[in-house]
C-alpha cells in the first residue's frame, strides 16, 4: 500500500501536465516538456530516498510554494495538486515525527 501511496503524486503531476496541453489545444508543450524533464530528472536522482520524514515534509511544503511562483509563468501550478497530495501522503503517514525522536 505505501508503495502505491508513493507513486500517487507522480501519477497527479502527470495528469496536471495534461490539463495544459490538452486545454491549450497543445499551445503550452514546450512548457509541459521541460517539466516532464525535471521530474524524470527527480525521478531517477531520487534526492529524498533517505532523508527522514521531517526533511521530506519540510521539502514538500517548499515545494509546494515554488510550484506557485513559476507557476504563473511556466505552468507550475498543474504541478501544486501534487504537491499538496505529497504533503498529505508525508504528514499521514504512519510514522509519526514523535517516533523518530
Amino acid at each position: 500500500m505505501a508503495r502505491w501511496a508513493g507513486l500517487a503524486p507522480w501519477l497527479v503531476a502527470l495528469i496536471g501536465l495534461a490539463v495544459p496541453l490538452i486545454a491549450g489545444g497543445g499551445a503550452g508543450w514546450p512548457y509541459v516538456v521541460g517539466w516532464l524533464v525535471f521530474l524524470a530528472l527527480l525521478l531517477m536522482v531520487k534526492p529524498l530516498s533517505r532523508a527522514d520524514q521531517r526533511d521530506r515534509i519540510q521539502w514538500a511544503v517548499i515545494a509546494t510554494f515554488l510550484l506557485v511562483i513559476p507557476g504563473l509563468v511556466v505552468g507550475g501550478i498543474y504541478l501544486v495538486p501534487a504537491a499538496l497530495l505529497w504533503l498529505g501522503i508525508e504528514l499521514g503517514s504512519r510514522r509519526r515525527l514523535s517516533d523518530v525522536n
